[in-house]
């Protein structure tokens, strides 16, 4: 069974012959009696593009792009988004109601076409209270601790239709599990379901494969499975999950945060051969944080928190990242891979930053941003292949959340905003 991944962050998509896609699902509290379900992507590796431009001319550094857009925004908006269609990035939200695009071979902007490639559109609109699952969706029963609960789940397809999902085989209730999907299957492993009688929450170390066709259920192997673990980070490569990290119980946080079990191990899972192979925690980073930003760079794991490293998959050895930035939220960081020893890795929030990462070297460097970037926060961003491009974002506002000594978060704009969507600048590494 071939698998062909998704781009990370961008609704243009080839036309896979099978597309996987790997989540993991949050929990928001690590008692079962206020567990609350949600999901949330997991960092996928993109599929390799190349710049569909001419490369005579360009220099690395930052250069400013055309800023004669046709649609001029003077309030911040959280609908808008920014995606690339190979060739075109369009900005779209309820502000731009038709949309605008940037030809990024002429520098030039213009109003959105409306006969757009299929490609270029959007994912059709999410059901409420369902889980995507490429074209189908999963709609689980809910336990009553708020878990999510298999045995009663119903599958539904883009035409509305619904078949129910057997109960036989199906995984127990739970959260902050991993889901992986293809275009006929989805697995479900892991994650943390209700303790006994209403007490903490137990990480599960079990899963199941659901067939999208007939809603049916298959055991997954538990020769060389992780450890029992719930809202691990997950990542997908081909027909690989690679799965590390996460929490090994519940039950105390610290600040709001939960640390107690935090893990530094996991596996690669080969969803064609249902096999795992082990990733050691000798050499790991051991992080203090439970939300760290990772990434797979060539035959690199990459894992970046309160401490950085990375994991050679061929190898099978962890070495020590020098300089790494300070991780707010890990979710949020994006990665883009310039070659195999190369990425770009990005933290929108508080402010936005931009780090090189050189695996030959061992070590990231800060990239020097633009004096109009200093500051800003959410900046859209597009990477293809070759050249990065910024376009966006807003100013922090005197809120209380930069203030000196408090610990950094995402912040909301201040009033009035400072909307810069008719602002972009490019950067070659």
């Amino acid at each position: 069974m071939a698998v062909h991944l998704s781009r990370a962050l961008l609704y243009a998509l080839p036309a896979p012959t099978v597309r996987i896609v790997a989540l993991v699902l949050a929990m928001a509290s690590a008692r079962s009696a206020d567990a609350q379900v949600g999901y949330s992507r997991a960092v996928d590796v993109p599929v390799p593009v190349a710049d569909p431009c001419p490369v005579r001319g360009t220099k690395p550094g930052w250069s400013k792009l055309d800023a004669r857009n046709p649609n001029q925004l003077t309030t911040w908006n959280q609908d808008m988004t920014v995606r690339y269609d190979g060739r075109r990035i369009v900005v779209e939200g309820s502000a731009f109601a038709a949309g605008v695009t940037l030809d990024i071979c002429k520098n030039s902007w213009s109003a959105a076409d409306p006969a757009a490639p299929a490609s270029a559109q959007a994912p059709p609109a999410a059901v409420p209270g369902g889980v995507p699952l490429g074209a189908a969706t999963l709609l689980p029963g809910i336990e009553a601790s708020w878990y999510h609960a298999f045995a009663t789940a119903s599958l539904q397809n883009p035409a509305g239709k619904t078949i129910a999902v057997s109960p036989r085989g199906a995984p127990s209730p739970r959260s902050g599990y991993v889901l992986a999907t293809t275009r006929t299957h989805a697995l479900i492993w892991g994650g943390a379901g209700p303790g006994a009688s209403g007490g903490d929450a137990v990480a599960l170390s079990d899963g199941a494969m659901l067939d999208l066709q007939s809603g049916g259920w298959q055991p997954v192997s538990s020769k060389d499975a992780p450890s029992a673990r719930y809202s691990p980070v997950v990542l997908s490569r081909g027909n690989l999950l690679v799965i590390w990290g996460g929490h090994a119980h519940g039950g105390r946080t610290v600040g709001g945060r939960v640390v107690s079990g935090l893990l530094s191990n996991g596996a690669v899972y080969d969803l064609t051969r249902d096999t795992w192979t082990p990733i050691p925690e000798a050499g790991a980073p051991v992080l203090k944080d439970p939300a760290p930003a990772a990434a797979l760079v060539g035959d690199w794991l990459i894992v970046v928190g309160s401490a950085a490293g990375a994991f050679n998959l061929k190898d099978r050895v962890w070495i020590s990242l020098k300089n790494a930035p300070r991780i707010v939220l890990g979710q949020s960081v994006r990665t883009y891979v310039v070659d195999e020893t190369h990425a770009l890795m990005i933290d929108p929030l508080s402010p936005w930053r931009m780090h090189l990462l050189d695996l030959s070297k061992r070590s990231f460097a800060p990239i020097k941003l633009p004096a109009e970037l200093v500051g800003l926060q959410l900046v859209g961003t597009v990477w293809t292949g070759r050249r990065l491009f910024a376009l966006g974002g807003f100013a922090l506002g005197s809120n209380g959340c930069d203030r000196p000594g408090r610990e950094p978060r995402p912040c909301d704009p201040h009033r009035p905003a400072i909307e810069r969507w008719n602002s972009g600048w490019v950067y070659v590494p």
